[in-house]
């Protein structure tokens, strides 16, 4: 029988394959998304601040879901136990990645507003 619940609920209830979450959503996905808002931010794009503000947030918030998403993934995976062990320390040192690239990206964002040179 097909699981008829949406994808992102078996995502959000760590129901997909550990290997799909971490690798298609978590790192392919994060990676595509946010060379796009570099892409967009540093080549002037979207030359409203508020809406360079609100994509990192929408960006910001999908890492966090996805996070969730490999976290629960790898308590119920079936994988071997080492490779659900070193899924959730990539979780845990995500936080260092994420407020590195934040720093970049309000850096990069004031200095296209004029606020920091």
């Amino acid at each position: 029988m097909v699981d008829q619940r949406s994808l992102l609920l078996r995502l959000w209830h760590g129901e997909s394959p550990l290997p799909v979450v971490y690798w298609g959503f978590g790192i392919l996905g994060n990676a595509t998304l946010w060379l796009l808002w570099f892409g967009v931010a540093l080549g002037g794009l979207i030359a409203i601040p508020l809406a360079l503000v609100l994509l990192l947030l929408a960006l910001v918030g999908y890492s966090l879901f996805i996070a969730v998403a490999v976290w629960r993934s790898a308590r119920r995976s079936t994988a071997k136990p080492a490779w659900r062990v070193l899924a959730r320390v990539t979780i845990l040192l995500g936080p260092l990645a994420l407020a590195a690239y934040l720093t970049l990206v309000l850096i990069a964002t004031f200095a296209m507003m004029g606020v920091v040179k």
